[in-house]
């Protein structure tokens, strides 16, 4: 199960990296300005096939009072299905979409996670211009479920792990726009132009029905 995808490949084969073990960071991120250069390496996103950022920006928010631009991560929509998803525990695409159709008002479809179910994107290259995303979600079952989200990158040292971005909680069964979710991940500037690739996690945590669609990550730092 690769966290970077067939898309990318080295000279002698595919990079494989598995998502079976990620390590959570209780902490938030550190900063680079108080980082050693080696100390840097270690913690910041790797790079290792040199991505470039280069997403197609709009103002999908809008009409909900956000004018901020976004990128929509790879597959967000899951208008075409979950292709590149890695989809565990029953989580599929299904009828419904989310009510504000900010995508298109032909939109049909959204992602159901139900509890012990997790989704993790393709992976999406992006910088430390993106410190945001936000997410339609729904929950049916139980009122009191969250749903645990994470931005999962690859360290200096080669290891797969996970920025706790934070949760959604899930009170109500009516359609909601998350509020901004960090990133919280360290770009290392100097390599790559501080660009590297990132995937996002989804994980109902309590007995709860959730849903997901239209994941948009925020350039704040373009505007």
């Amino acid at each position: 199960m690769p966290f970077v995808t067939n898309h990318w490949r080295r000279t002698g084969g595919l990079l494989a990296i598995a998502v079976g073990v990620v390590t959570l960071l209780s902490a938030g991120p550190a900063s680079a300005a108080t980082l050693s250069d080696a100390n840097l390496v270690k913690v910041a996103a790797a790079n290792p096939l040199g991505c470039v950022v280069n997403n197609v920006l709009s103002k999908p928010l809008a009409g909900l009072g956000d004018l901020a631009d976004y990128a929509l991560a790879p597959g967000g929509n899951f208008e075409s299905g979950a292709g590149g998803w890695l989809l565990t525990g029953g989580a599929r695409v299904v009828a419904g979409n989310e009510t504000a159709r900010v995508g298109s008002l032909a939109d049909r479809s959204s992602l159901s996670l139900p509890f012990g179910s997790a989704a993790t994107s393709p992976v999406m290259c992006i910088d430390g211009s993106y410190p945001h995303f936000r997410v339609f979600a729904r929950n049916t079952g139980w009122t009191r479920s969250t749903l645990k989200v994470e931005v999962l990158y690859m360290d200096g040292k080669g290891k797969i792990v996970g920025s706790g971005s934070g949760t959604v909680a899930g009170a109500t069964s009516a359609w909601q726009l998350s509020n901004p979710l960090s990133i919280g991940v360290t770009f290392n500037t100097a390599v790559a132009a501080g660009a590297a690739p990132v995937a996002f996690r989804f994980t109902p945590s309590g007995p709860g029905n959730w849903q997901i669609d239209d994941v948009y990550v925020d350039p704040y730092a373009r505007h």
